[in-house]
């Protein structure tokens, strides 16, 4: 009977570490996203756009 509880036991909880570091792992950015969104900040500092009569300059 210790064998079965033991085993009742061990299984959810390394599934649970198991799926925690699956779903953390899942959840992260991609390194494409990250390259991409520091590229337009650095554009965006470049030049303001003003808006004149409602004409995009």
């Amino acid at each position: 009977m210790t064998l079965i509880h033991v085993i009742n036991y061990t299984i959810p909880i390394a599934f649970m570490i198991f799926f925690g570091f699956l779903l953390d792992r899942m959840c992260r950015p991609s390194q494409a996203s990250e390259e991409t969104e520091a590229h337009l900040q650095d554009q965006a500092g470049d030049q303001p756009i003003e808006i004149r009569n409602g004409v995009w300059k």
